[in-house]
């Protein structure tokens, strides 16, 4: 068949749309564990979120389909984002129109929507972590299983002594994800060039150390004389 046989929710019954918008790699630490780690995006035409099992493949990923969730019964829904939210949910942006990527008129400029899904009570947000945050609360919201407090806390960090050391001892676990979260804090305080990296703790930290430091390389180094 053509791809417009997929519009109007019809995407579900071929194996997916044509049209995928959105990505959201699950760590809210508010669903089951089916969902940590799970690739999301909404499939357009079929009204739903795709998910994808995410398996190591050489030095990436691929992603391996299972079953479409959060189907929307409704002809204007348009999905356009989906992202893990304070408290663990998954909050998602719907266009809300009858129309999709190639309308010039009939466009609706105020129907959009945002919908929350979650799973069970939601726990409250512990947003106090993110005020003034000293060594003990970094280290919690690094080892907290909801990535958002990890990531909007790199946009407030300032460089300390104590964060630093902080961020330093936790970049050097065991465990990797607690190792990232470490290095990412040091190179949002920008102290990455002042320790000795030499023996990185696990090969995705040193892929990430590469990755920071030649960010700020100018891009005639990049190249050579």
């Amino acid at each position: 068949g053509t791809w417009r046989e997929s519009r109007d929710g019809a995407a579900n019954d071929h194996g997916g749309g044509h049209s995928h918008i959105g990505t959201c790699i699950y760590q809210g630490g508010q669903f089951s564990d089916y969902w940590n780690g799970k690739l999301l995006t909404w499939n357009q035409h079929g009204r739903s979120i795709n998910v994808e099992k995410l398996e190591r493949h050489g030095s990436g990923y691929v992603g391996k389909h299972e079953p479409d969730a959060f189907l929307s019964g409704d002809q204007w829904f348009r999905g356009l984002d989906i992202r893990t939210g304070p408290d663990g949910s998954l909050y998602a942006l719907d266009w809300s129109d009858t129309g999709e990527c190639h309308d010039h008129t009939g466009v609706h400029r105020t129907s959009g929507r945002i919908y929350r899904f979650s799973h069970g009570t939601p726990p409250k947000p512990d947003l106090d972590l993110l005020q003034n945050i000293t060594p003990e609360k970094l280290t919690k919201i690094i080892e907290h299983p909801n990535v958002w407090y990890e990531r909007q806390a790199r946009k407030l960090l300032k460089a300390s002594p104590e964060l630093v050391a902080a961020a330093t001892r936790l970049s050097e676990s065991e465990d990797i994800v607690t190792q990232l979260r470490g290095l990412w804090a040091l190179n949002a305080m920008g102290s990455l060039k002042k320790f000795n990296f030499e023996d990185p703790p696990s090969e995705q930290f040193k892929i990430w150390l590469i990755r920071l430091l030649t960010d700020e390389l100018p891009i005639d180094h990049a190249f050579g004389p």
